[in-house]
């Protein structure tokens, strides 16, 4: 849930840039939204914070398993599950994606027992964590999952977690993409892409199948994450396979969109760099299943 202080500004903020908007004053306007846009986005800067959660935590928890370093987290159907922190800092608000992949297996049962509220108390001395969503236990898609995890890990609750994505939100974005923000702020990311950072390098074999959600102006997401709420009933592939098929009906998808099963005719791979400059799109439907924009071209 958001702070008090933060719904609080952000209402302020909404009442002023829609009462300007409704006058013709162009300028006054545009000075209007910098202007309490600078403020709204201070309230989150009490402190300078660091970019990155990334503490070293030594101690093993119970799920700790040596064998998922070892390969099994590379492979389809690899179950992992993810806590979305948001991350107040000068001017700016980051998203960073925790993730048990690698690191630990993920109960369900496990996963559960962790709320908002307990994520928020245990990295409080990291970072001010302003909002925290909890996506999964989910199963990887793709057929090779080769991505460098460079991070340290955190534990939370009886799992450990790892930096694996980040993304930020900014006084400009504020300005130029405000519908968006304000879906983010709200933790509503569903078909709503934002661009982030990460080490990424996903490979889906030819004759695989992927599934794609494609918006309006054609842009395609395939899906690499997917997130079934009775996830620790699927006990073979295949039944995996079979809801993934009939997902499209389950989807509440905007107008325009469109859900496709496809067999690839030749290897797919989605690869990035977490540097400065290099970012892909991501983004979730509302069952809370994760995609990442697929290059132009790419099949």
């Amino acid at each position: 849930m958001l702070s008090v202080d933060l719904n609080k500004y952000m209402n302020i903020f909404v009442h002023y840039v829609r009462f300007f908007l409704t006058r013709n004053n162009t300028f006054a306007t545009f000075f209007l939204v910098v202007a309490c846009g600078l403020c709204t986005f201070n309230v989150f800067a009490q402190v300078s914070t660091p970019n990155a959660i990334v503490p070293v935590s030594t101690t093993q928890n119970p799920y700790f398993n040596s064998n998922v370093a070892l390969g099994n987290h590379q492979k389809k159907f690899y179950k992992a599950c993810s806590i979305y922190v948001y991350v107040r800092s000068f001017l700016k608000v980051q998203i960073i994606n925790l993730s048990t992949y690698k690191i630990s297996s993920c109960p369900a049962s496990e996963f559960g027992h962790i709320t908002a509220t307990s994520v928020i108390a245990q990295l409080k001395t990291i970072a001010p964590i302003t909002l925290v969503s909890m996506i999964g236990p989910y199963f990887q898609l793709m057929d090779e999952n080769n991505s460098v995890i460079e991070n340290q890990s955190v534990a939370v609750g009886n799992l450990n977690f790892t930096q694996v994505m980040t993304a930020e939100v900014t006084v400009l974005d504020l300005i130029t993409n405000f519908n968006s923000v304000w879906k983010w702020k709200n933790a509503e990311p569903a078909y709503n892409p934002i661009p982030t950072s990460r080490n990424m390098s996903f490979v889906w074999y030819k004759g695989s199948t992927i599934y794609t959600v494609t918006s309006p102006n054609g842009d395609r997401f395939v899906m690499v994450y997917f997130s079934p709420p009775d996830i620790e009933q699927y006990n073979d592939e295949q039944a995996v396979l079979d809801k993934l098929a009939g997902l499209g009906n389950a989807l509440n998808l905007p107008p325009g969109w469109k859900y496709q099963a496809e067999v690839l005719t030749s290897i797919l791979r989605l690869t990035q760099i977490a540097v400065e400059g290099r970012v892909s799109d991501t983004m979730m439907d509302e069952l809370e299943n994760v995609y990442v924009r697929m290059k132009a071209g790419a099949r």
